[in-house]
C-alpha cells in the first residue's frame, strides 16, 4: 500500500490553513465599499426573513434594496452572524473566509485533475492581490468559490458518471448564480465539459440549479410582480466602452497573476524565442501607447504583463506543430487538447461576459478567471518543460513570495484607506462630545456605515437641511459632489489621513480603482497622495 502522507505535506491541509493565515490581518478590517449594501440587506433579513428586499411601496415600486445588483443569498448568511455577534467585523470577516478555503480547496482538486502539480495553482490563486485584498463582505468571493466548486463536483461527475456529483454541481452552480448572477457563465462551460468527455446526457444533471433560482424567482413574483433580473437590466446602464474594459482585462490580469513572471526568464534560457519576441515587442509597443502617449506609466507596466500572460498562455494552448484542421476538430482532439479547450472557454466566457455584459470592470468581475488561468500557464509550463531544474523552482517561489509580498501590501493600503473612515466618524466623534450642534455628512460606501452608527445625518434631497450652528463634513474622495450649493458655512477643519503605505486602491484623482475600473484605472497604484481628507463646515 503507499504511505499515506503526513499532515503536514497535505496539500489539502495546506489549501485550508493558507487562507486563514492570510486572511488573519483583514479580520477587523472596516466595512467598505460594497459592504455596507449587503449588511443592509442581512439587517432588513433579521426584521423579516421572507422580505430581503423590503416592501414595495404603495404604488408597487421597489424598495430601495431592491437595486443591489444581486440577490441576498450572501446576505442571508450574514444575518446568521449578526443575530449572534451584530455589525462585528471580525466576526463577519471570519465568517467570509469559509468562502476562501473553498475557493483554495477547489483549486487543489481542479489542480490535482488538470495538471501535474497540486501545489502551485493553489498557491499562486490564494496569495493574488484580487483574493487576498476581497475578503470583504460583497459577494465576489462566495460566488466564484461556488462557481469553481460546482466545476469540481460537474468535472469528478463527469469523469466517473456519477450521477449524484452532477446533481450536486448544478445546485452548487444554482447558488453561485444567487451570490452573484455573472456565475452564469459557468453552465456553457460545464456544457462544453461534458460534450468533449461525448457525454451529453449529464447536462441534464445541472437541472438541479433551478432548485435555488427558482425560489428566488417565485419570491420576486410574489411580492414585486417581476423578477430581480428584469428590473436590473430594465435600468439604465453606466456609460462605458468595450475597448476600455478589454484594456483593463489586462491591466488586471498583470496586477493580479505573476506567476507568468516565474516562466519568462525559464524561456529566455530554453530559446523559446517565438513567444518571447510578441510578448515583448506588444508589451513595448502598449508601454509606448499607453505609458508615454497617454503618461500612465502604472496603467501601462501592468497591461503589458497581462499582454505577456495572455501571449504565453495561448502559445501553451495552441502549440507549434498542429494545423488550424485538426486543432479545432472535435473528433481528433486528444484528452489534453480538449481539457485545454475547457479551460480556454472557461476563461474567455468569463472574460467576455465582464467585458460586454458588466456596467463596468473590476478586480472582483475577475477572479473566478484566475482560476482556468492559472490553470492553463501551469500546463504550459508542464507541456514546455519549463518547470525543470533549479531555475524554474528558484522563479516560482521568487514570484510566489513577490506575489504575496504584493498582496499584503495592497491588501493592508486598502485597509487603511477603509480605516480611515472609521477612525475619523469615531476621533471625531469623540471630540465633539461636548458640542450640541448636530453633524451632517456628505458620503457613502464604509463612511456611511460608520457615520449613521455615530448618529450623523445624511445630506441628502429631501428637503432636510442642517440648522445653523450644526456641523457638515464632506470627505473629497467618497464624495461625488462639492460642497451643497443651499447651504452655507464657514470652514473649520481641515483633517488629512497619511498614505503610509504609499499606495491607493480607490482614489478617483490618481486613478487607482481595485473596485471599479473605469478609463485608464490600474487597480492599485504607488502613490503618496493621501488617503483621505475630511473638510468640517460650521452651518450659518
Amino acid at each position: 500500500m503507499p504511505h499515506k502522507p503526513l499532515l503536514l505535506r497535505n496539500v489539502y491541509f495546506w489549501a485550508t490553513i493558507i487562507p486563514l493565515v492570510l486572511g488573519i490581518p483583514f479580520l477587523n478590517k472596516p466595512f467598505h465599499i460594497d459592504d455596507v449594501s449587503f449588511l443592509a440587506v442581512a439587517h432588513q433579513i433579521v426584521a423579516e426573513p421572507l422580505y430581503p428586499h423590503g416592501h414595495p411601496d404603495e404604488e408597487g415600486k421597489p424598495d430601495e434594496l431592491f437595486h443591489m445588483s444581486s440577490s441576498p443569498l450572501i446576505s442571508y448568511y450574514f444575518a446568521l452572524f449578526l443575530g449572534q455577534f451584530g455589525d462585528s467585523e471580525v466576526m463577519l470577516h471570519a465568517g467570509m473566509s469559509l468562502f476562501l478555503v473553498m475557493l483554495s480547496l477547489s483549486m487543489v482538486s481542479l489542480a490535482h485533475r488538470f495538471s501535474n502539480n497540486d501545489w502551485w495553482p493553489m498557491l499562486f490563486l490564494t496569495s493574488s492581490p484580487a483574493v487576498v485584498v476581497s475578503g470583504n463582505l460583497m459577494m465576489d468571493i462566495p460566488a466564484a468559490a461556488l462557481a469553481t466548486s460546482a466545476v469540481v463536483f460537474f468535472v469528478r461527475g463527469c469523469d466517473g458518471e456519477d450521477w449524484k456529483l452532477l446533481l450536486l454541481a448544478g445546485l452548487i452552480a444554482g447558488l453561485g448564480v444567487l451570490a452573484k448572477y455573472s456565475a452564469i457563465v459557468v453552465f456553457p462551460a460545464l456544457g462544453l465539459y461534458a460534450l468533449l468527455r461525448n457525454r451529453p446526457v449529464f447536462i441534464l444533471g445541472l437541472g438541479t440549479a433551478v432548485i435555488p433560482v427558482g425560489v428566488w424567482l417565485v419570491q420576486n413574483l410574489w411580492v414585486y410582480k417581476t423578477t430581480h433580473i428584469q428590473f436590473l437590466m430594465a435600468l439604465e446602464p453606466q456609460a462605458t466602452t468595450w475597448l476600455y474594459d478589454a484594456l483593463n482585462v489586462l491591466v488586471i490580469i498583470g496586477s493580479c497573476s505573476f506567476i507568468s513572471i516565474a516562466l519568462v526568464p525559464v524561456m529566455f534560457a530554453k530559446r523559446c524565442w517565438f513567444p518571447l519576441g510578441i510578448s515583448l515587442v506588444g508589451a513595448a509597443l502598449v508601454i509606448f501607447a499607453i505609458g508615454v502617449f497617454q503618461e500612465k506609466v502604472q496603467y501601462a507596466i501592468w497591461c503589458a504583463f497581462g499582454l505577456i500572460t495572455l501571449v504565453i498562455t495561448c502559445w501553451g494552448v495552441f502549440p507549434s506543430g498542429t494545423t488550424g484542421q485538426n486543432r479545432f476538430s472535435l473528433s481528433t482532439l486528444s484528452p489534453q487538447q480538449r481539457d485545454d479547450l475547457f479551460l480556454l472557454f472557461w476563461l474567455v466566457a468569463i472574460v467576455l461576459f465582464s467585458i460586454f455584459q458588466v456596467y463596468f470592470q473590476a478586480v472582483r468581475h475577475l477572479i473566478p478567471a484566475l482560476v482556468p488561468l492559472i490553470l492553463l500557464l501551469v500546463r504550459t509550463q508542464e507541456r514546455k518543460q519549463l518547470y525543470q531544474g533549479g531555475l524554474a523552482k528558484a522563479c516560482l517561489v521568487a514570484v510566489l513570495l513577490l506575489q504575496t509580498g504584493a498582496a499584503l501590501w495592497v491588501g493592508k493600503a486598502d485597509y487603511a484607506y477603509a480605516d480611515s473612515y472609521r477612525s475619523f466618524v469615531s476621533g471625531f466623534s469623540d471630540a465633539q462630545a461636548g458640542d450640541p450642534a448636530q453633524i451632517w455628512y456628505v458620503g457613502d460606501w464604509g463612511f456611511l456605515h460608520y457615520a449613521e452608527g455615530a448618529g450623523w445625518r445624511r445630506l441628502q434631497n429631501d428637503g432636510s437641511e442642517p440648522a445653523p450652528g450644526d456641523l457638515l463634513v464632506i470627505p473629497d474622495k467618497v464624495s461625488r459632489r462639492p460642497y451643497p450649493s443651499g447651504t452655507r458655512g464657514s470652514l473649520e477643519q481641515v483633517l488629512t489621513f497619511p498614505n503610509h503605505y504609499h499606495m491607493l486602491t480607490m482614489d478617483r484623482f490618481t486613478g487607482a480603482s481595485f473596485y471599479a475600473s473605469v478609463g485608464y484605472r490600474a487597480p492599485y497604484l504607488l502613490s503618496d497622495e493621501p488617503l483621505e481628507t475630511f473638510r468640517v463646515y460650521r452651518v450659518f
